[in-house]
């Protein structure tokens, strides 16, 4: 494995190339070993040594093994994360990693890199690839980033293709970080949330998203992405609202978004029908989401993320709402029309999650919303859980 050095307008190198050992030990721990293709990108003060295969022999990463490789690249300087993954091929992909070691040839410093942890797509978080922070390492400390992405609501909206992310901030950058926690991500109208813990990188200034256009139906409208720094509670939005696909719009599959309007978030309301006879209603149902700054005005709940006939007996509805950021939601108004054979509905709970801030909000009912049961009433307020 080579990198050229970075030159000068001379030709003349501009940093000195070095060999860096890359001590790679998997687990002990049944079925840890992988046959599939290792990769690694070194991050340092000087920049990276881009993504390099680890190749050995045939019988590298078997469980319990430690492997070791020389990488030449410039002088990265103080190193403090890695990226490491695979690439999921092979007969038993799935790897356990128990840490990496780099060490500098040239004046002998290691840097260490704990992980103990799966990579494999039926293990764990179902992650094949992650970001390691240096034991020890100077600069910047270890945060917690949670990212949440809104597929919209349209028909085709989702995407089976593999999504990549890269956040810019004012201390760095988090490159081609694969999105994947769930076979069912991305769908339509559904509100994923991805964990990632790296380096601080400070202020974001932009995201770079986009997907590889594999699978069918790859093509993807993205509605908005949230960024939030777990560690400070710093949160950025990043409105989309178009499509990434070969076949739509500009044909572009990925796209680069400045922050937004931080003033605005996204709820995703969830609601409960009794598990009772004839619980379900066809009326149209409608909500008001009422928070200690504002509150919104009817909105209809017409598109459920998990079902295609809504308020059923037994059924889960998941709704995605944009709104103005309301604070913390103190009550509800829930109702309907009372049309159709059946209007009749029994709620049992309501929950409201923002998107934004990560804060659920409960409110049970339990009640009839209905014409001619219970005490009449198609319009309910419901208070917040204590």
């Amino acid at each position: 494995m080579r990198e050229i050095a970075v030159s000068s307008d001379a030709g003349a190198p501009s940093l000195p190339s070095i060999v860096y050992r890359v001590i790679v030990r998997t687990g002990r721990i049944r079925g840890a070993g992988t046959d599939s293709r290792v990769f690694v990108v070194l991050y340092g003060e000087n920049g990276d040594s881009g993504k390099r295969v680890l190749d050995g022999s045939l019988r590298s990463f078997e469980r319990g093994k430690t492997d070791q490789f020389g990488i030449e690249a410039v002088d990265l300087g103080e190193i403090s994360k890695i990226k490491i993954g695979h690439d999921n091929s092979g007969i038993g992909p799935g790897w356990f990693l128990e840490s990496v070691s780099v060490k500098n040839e040239k004046n002998q410093q290691v840097w260490e890199f704990p992980c103990n942890r799966w990579f494999a797509t039926d293990e764990d978080d179902k992650r094949i690839e992650r970001d390691l922070i240096c034991n020890g390492a100077a600069g910047p400390g270890a945060v917690d980033y949670r990212i949440t992405t809104i597929t919209g609501s349209q028909r085709g909206s989702g995407t089976d293709a593999n999504v990549y992310i890269t956040l810019v901030g004012s201390l760095g950058k988090i490159e081609d970080h694969r999105l994947d926690a769930h076979r069912s991500n991305f769908e339509r109208g559904r509100i994923d949330i991805f964990s990632l813990q790296t380096i601080d990188i400070g202020e974001l200034s932009h995201v770079t998203i986009g997907h590889d256009g594999k699978g069918i139906g790859s093509g993807w409208f993205l509605d908005k992405i949230f960024v939030t720094n777990e560690t400070i509670k710093k949160r950025w939005v990043f409105p989309c609202n178009r499509w990434l696909a070969k076949d739509e719009d500009d044909s572009a599959i990925q796209r680069t978004l400045m922050p937004g309007d931080g003033s605005r978030t996204t709820y995703q309301i969830l609601i409960k029908t009794a598990d009772s006879s004839n619980a379900g209603t066809d009326a149209h149902v409608y909500i008001v989401l009422v928070g200690s700054s504002k509150s919104t005005k009817k909105i209809p709940l017409e598109y459920s993320v998990t079902k295609t006939n809504k308020f059923e007996k037994g059924n889960l509805d998941i709704f995605t709402v944009d709104s103005e950021d309301l604070g913390k939601i103190n009550k509800i108004i829930l109702g309907h029309d009372g049309s159709g054979i059946g209007s009749s509905w029994l709620c049992d709970n309501v929950s409201v999650i923002d998107q934004s801030s990560g804060d659920t909000f409960k409110f049970p009912c339990g009640k009839w919303l209905s014409a001619d049961r219970g005490d009449k009433k198609l319009e309910r307020e419901l208070l917040l859980e204590d």
